[in-house]
């Protein structure tokens, strides 16, 4: 699995970025929905919700470095993909701060 520099144009909530991913030679997907891998964060509008979205934010607001690992699209249309900030997955930091849960 190739892994994917990104620049973050917006988070949805606290398992979904929509970004810019360069894909090399020049070429950008702009625009892309990306699930976070293996989280399934509180819907909008529940308990939690505002908290995993604000620690997304938070963590990219000082990032050096933004990069993913796309497996496939979900039933949705997303890529579902295991995104890194200066090299930590942030699915696996979402789990550690007891934010999100394992997607079932």
């Amino acid at each position: 699995m190739n892994e994917y520099p990104l620049q973050v144009i917006r988070v949805v909530d606290g398992d979904t970025i929509v970004a810019d991913v360069a894909l090399g030679f020049g070429v950008t997907f702009s625009g892309c929905y990306l699930r976070l891998l293996g989280i399934n964060a509180p819907e909008r509008g529940t308990s939690g919700a505002t908290e995993a979205t604000q620690y997304i934010v938070g963590r990219l607001a000082n990032a050096k470095k933004t990069t993913c690992k796309s497996s496939r699209k979900d039933k949705y249309g997303r890529h579902v993909a295991d995104v890194f900030v200066d090299g930590e997955s942030i699915s696996e930091a979402l789990l550690k701060a007891g934010l999100v849960e394992v997607y079932k």
